[in-house]
């Protein structure tokens, strides 16, 4: 597939679904050969063939006829829609319009036993201005209220909910925020509270890697619209795989749905009993504090063009690039060996010729010819329609914004997140979150190493997989507020000395990539005592819980491959 058709798909939001889903998707929601099916954004079709051949097989007469279904891309009707429906009277049961703008009284029929689809995953910040006037009445008014600055995949899920009947079901196949994001919050209780039984079921493998994306992938079903008797329950469950999806879906058993309702971040749903009640007697235990109540996560400098404004020191020399026009700066996560940054690092890679100088000419009046030489090297055209230089910064050649953080968070990383104490007086680029201390909870070197200690704690690096995203290779992504939402353990009460002695041993053991010995420091002085090696019960069940999110990361990009 040519890489500008990706990209194109990519900017309005559209991918489309695996034959292999749909048909585990339309045998689980369509159950009688009378359903009527509503498919808000067919695409490709695949949604809309896997119906008709559903209905077939449950001996419907005709079951084209049962269809119905909008796009606002004319290439859906001429490409597909017609090509594949030949024959059939569509004017009065498809339309060429944005589905947010129709109503049920819009079709010939005003209610659906099923809606089901893909809609289109296109955040608020790429929103045409149409999208956003479409969007407003949907998140503002009706039955439904939520965040009005929410993807389009969740209006099209909570509109979609005004065209079914009573008992209905939906089937829809959902990006991986509809478990992370703030503003799915309101459309998972939404859900749970309006169907009799519902189920999330967080896939694996990526489906849509054909298509151009990473994007993980959430498969939601419901059953029972306003057809209650209930204990409405959110249901999370997990598939390696699409051959694993079928099993999951199809064993899916209404009488057991009785898992618990989801927690403020429905996350946590996907730990199994024992690691949920060991979370819950943790929580009990000790005092529990999020990482955002002490400190705030910003993003790190965006200079715009990395490649030209961090360089290494042979670059450096190459263009007389004098060092009072340089300032060494975090380029990399896996620059920060260990829970600290110091000066003796910065220098170590800098004399490796790991590119970690930016060229900073807001540290001198004057511009060393050479400079200038050098930063007019930069071509005309590119610089003219890169927006951080021409709307986001007054002097487009001047990246740094002069803020030193009191630490680092990773962006992305594999064996999970560290705190790293910047003693190097640097600041980073945007691969690399740029933590800043409230003085409140943070207000010493003591309490700056006790955070990066808990933070290595089974517990707050459970946490941290709950929270974050998995993205490509098989990485957990955390965005600044995902950060913020991670859980620590918080004490005081321990020693200093402790606490100095536990901070070195955690950041040399780190150094030499011994990961799981650190993590056991980390739970000895949190969560048992430092002393003894005495660990609490709930340690082993916490470190199972944690391998098996991993494993779940690992094991997707194995599929993939």
């Amino acid at each position: 597939m040519p890489r500008d058709f990706l990209t194109e798909k990519k900017k309005f939001g559209i991918y489309y679904t695996p034959s292999e889903a749909t048909e585990i998707l339309c045998e689980w929601a369509i159950r009688n050969s009378d359903d009527k099916i509503l498919e808000p954004s067919f695409g490709a079709c695949g949604f809309l063939e896997a119906s008709r051949d559903r209905l077939v097989k449950l001996n419907s007469i005709q079951p084209a006829q049962q269809l119905y279904g909008s796009d606002v891309d004319p290439n859906a009707f001429s490409s597909y829609l017609y090509p594949k429906f030949p024959n059939q009277s569509l004017e009065t049961r498809f339309f060429n319009k944005d589905f947010l703008s129709l109503s049920p009284r819009d079709f010939p029929v005003s209610e659906f036993d099923v809606v089901l689809g893909n809609p289109p995953y296109v955040s608020y910040h790429n929103m045409t201005s149409e999208q956003r006037k479409s969007i407003i009445p949907i998140g503002n008014a009706g039955e439904f209220k939520f965040n009005n600055r929410a993807s389009l995949w969740a209006y099209f899920v909570i509109h979609g909910l005004n065209f079914l009947s009573i008992g209905g079901r939906i089937a829809w196949v959902l990006p991986g925020s509809f478990l992370h994001s703030k503003y799915s919050d309101s459309v998972r209780q939404i859900v749970s509270d309006n169907f009799a039984y519902s189920l999330a079921i967080q896939v694996g493998q990526r489906i849509f890697s054909s298509e151009g994306t990473d994007e993980k992938t959430i498969i939601l079903l419901a059953e029972g619209w306003k057809n209650l008797p209930k204990s409405p329950n959110l249901r999370i469950e997990f598939a390696s795989s699409l051959k694993d999806l079928k099993s999951v879906v199809l064993n899916w058993q209404s009488v057991s749905k009785t898992a618990s309702k989801y927690q403020s971040r429905s996350a946590y749903s996907l730990l199994d009993k024992n690691a949920d009640r060991a979370v819950k007697a943790i929580e009990k235990k000790h005092r529990i504090i999020r990482f955002g109540d002490a400190a705030n996560v910003l993003i790190g400098i965006v200079t715009g063009a990395n490649h030209f404004f961090i360089i290494n020191k042979e670059t450096a020399q190459w263009h007389e690039i004098p060092e009072r026009v340089l300032s060494p700066i975090l380029s990399r996560f896996c620059i920060a060996k260990g829970v600290e940054l110091t000066k003796g690092d910065m220098e170590s890679v800098i004399e490796e010729g790991f590119p970690s100088l930016m060229i900073d000419t807001s540290k001198v009046k004057r511009r060393p010819a050479s400079v200038i030489q050098y930063l007019e090297s930069f071509p005309k055209e590119e610089r003219e329609k890169n927006i951080t230089f021409t709307k986001k910064r007054k002097i487009w050649y001047q990246p740094n914004d002069g803020r030193i953080p009191d630490a680092f968070f990773p962006y992305m990383h594999h064996q999970g997140p560290r705190l790293i104490i910047n003693n190097a007086g640097v600041t980073s680029t945007n691969t690399i979150h740029r933590v800043f201390f409230c003085k409140e909870t943070i207000a010493n070197d003591y309490e700056k190493k006790l955070l990066a200690i808990s933070l290595q704690t089974t517990y707050s690096q459970l946490s941290a997989e709950l929270e974050g995203r998995v993205y490509g290779s098989g990485a957990l992504k955390h965005e600044p507020s995902e950060a913020k939402s991670i859980k620590v353990i918080w004490s005081v009460k321990i020693s200093p000395n402790i606490v100095n002695r536990a901070y070195k041993i955690i950041d040399s053991l780190i150094r030499q990539s011994r990961v799981e010995d650190a993590r056991r420091i980390a739970n000895r002085v949190l969560m048992g005592d430092y002393k003894s090696k005495f660990t609490n019960k709930e340690i082993p069940i916490l470190e199972e819980a944690l391998m098996t999110a991993r494993k779940r990361r690992y094991d997707s990009e194995k599929i993939d491959s």
